[in-house]
């Protein structure tokens, strides 16, 4: 279930960020929002 909400929620916020931003910035800030949706989902606990 983590692997799921994991890759949804990176589509979602590549997606967001993308149409936000220009190309270059918006994959930088996918980058960046990646890692700490990475933590959220699998070393916080949050999600468990």
């Amino acid at each position: 279930m983590q692997k799921k909400l994991f890759w949804l929620g990176l589509a979602v916020i590549s997606l967001v960020l993308t149409f936000n931003f220009s190309f270059l910035m918006g994959t930088l800030l996918t980058v960046v929002a990646g890692a700490a949706w990475w933590w959220v989902t699998y070393r916080s606990g949050w999600l468990s």
